[in-house]
């Protein structure tokens, strides 16, 4: 069992040969600013104006007929399925 972990740990450093380490993209990323959110205390601006109306957002699925919001990946992706049934939310 550990030779095979040590053949998969083989192939992904083949498969990143050439790139940056580990180190070097966490200190990549410890030296980036701040995130944009409210636990920074940074607030974020809208660069398009506000949004004309909040239904733009939403969808009715073609093959169940549900509403979807297609800011949601997830949501989007599922009913792009052929064949799929509405989605159940919690009360």
């Amino acid at each position: 069992m550990a030779d095979d972990r040590e053949k998969v740990f083989e192939r992904i450093r083949a498969k990143a040969k050439g790139g940056p380490t580990l180190t070097d993209t966490v200190n990549a990323i410890r030296k980036r600013p701040p995130t944009n959110n409210e636990a920074t205390g940074f607030k974020a601006k809208r660069h398009d104006g506000q949004v004309k109306d909040e239904r733009e957002h939403f969808q009715i699925c073609p093959v169940c007929g549900q509403e979807m919001d297609m800011r949601d990946l997830g949501e989007a992706l599922y009913h792009a399925m052929p064949s799929h049934k509405p989605l159940k939310y919690p009360d």
